[in-house]
């Protein structure tokens, strides 16, 4: 079947916000070249230029706020990638138990957010060094109370590619789901278990779990 040339926007700039929003970089021109390689010069040029025209999705993209507690101390952390807010909460609390949807909690870590579910359903990106560094010293703080915010540092993460797991969001993009809608019926059942407390499985196991998820949403 032939795309017409907007349509070949609509799916180079849904890609590229797909990466972007996980932290990746995306080279426009090289995928353009990857999926249609025998288009012409001009039909090149209208493209990029139709693509350049659609706002990122991410450009003004919320904030993803997670709070850090422990022994009545905590801290707060805002970013704009939700992947960066994702290997936050793994570095602080992941293995860990959900306490309810706002909240995880490990060896007397919480992981606190409005945004908790949405912040874990992502692939986790890369935790700038500085926050490593400010969260293990924080968290052997014997004293004190209050909280601290720190703000993070733009483009210094990128996503943590594991060939070998399959998130619920990537098997809910593949047919065409709610994620959240998909949540609210999991936590409705037993059969499927979450990993390390995130909607990920095993690569292996992602046929498996693509049908009973289909089986489950009918």
């Amino acid at each position: 079947m032939t795309t017409t040339n907007e349509q070949k926007a609509g799916i180079l700039a849904r890609w590229r916000d797909h990466r972007l929003g996980r932290g990746l970089e995306a080279n426009i021109e090289a995928q353009l070249k990857f999926n249609w390689p025998s288009l012409d010069r001009g039909d090149t040029k209208e493209v990029l230029k139709m693509v350049a025209k659609r706002k990122p999705a991410n450009e003004d993209r919320k904030m993803y706020e997670v709070e850090i507690e422990k022994g009545g101390k905590s801290i707060g952390f805002r970013y704009k990638s939700k992947a960066v807010a994702a290997a936050l909460v793994e570095y602080c609390v992941g293995g860990g138990k959900w306490k309810s949807e706002t909240e995880m909690v490990k060896d007397g870590v919480t992981a606190r957010s409005d945004q908790l579910e949405e912040i874990m359903e992502a692939d986790a990106g890369e935790l700038g060094d500085d926050d490593k560094e400010q969260i293990d010293k924080w968290l052997k703080a014997k004293k004190g109370n209050g909280k601290a915010v720190a703000e993070n540092k733009p483009a210094r993460f990128g996503r943590n590619e594991d060939p070998d797991v399959v998130t619920l969001a990537t098997i809910c993009e593949a047919i065409g789901k709610d994620p959240r809608a998909v949540r609210i019926k999991l936590r409705g059942q037993t059969k499927i278990k979450q990993t390390g407390g995130r909607w990920e499985w095993p690569a292996g196991d992602e046929t498996r779990i693509t049908k009973e998820i289909e089986k489950l949403m009918g």
